[in-house]
């Protein structure tokens, strides 16, 4: 796509990646499994540094006012990685 073809014009590494897990809810005393899904694309601008971006969705099922409802959470985050 687009964003791969600017990163190998600009020398950059680029890596696209899917992400999945299972994880526990505590909300209005109740607690629920969670389901999470999402994707990301992370640059690394040099040996040392990287860029990314991703978003999630976390969803998971609330008996609030005796209607049971599934909530859907989405998490956008952008982070800067310096390794050493």
């Amino acid at each position: 796509g687009i964003s791969a073809a600017l990163a190998t014009w600009l020398g950059w590494r680029a890596a696209f990646y899917v992400i999945g897990g299972v994880g526990s809810t505590n909300f209005a005393e109740q607690r629920r499994p969670t389901f999470n899904l999402g994707a990301g694309y992370r640059v690394f601008l040099a040996d040392w540094a990287s860029l990314q971006v991703d978003m999630r969705d976390h969803i998971f099922s609330l008996d609030l006012l005796g209607t049971r409802q599934s909530t859907q959470n989405l998490e956008f985050t952008v982070g800067f990685t310096a390794f050493f």
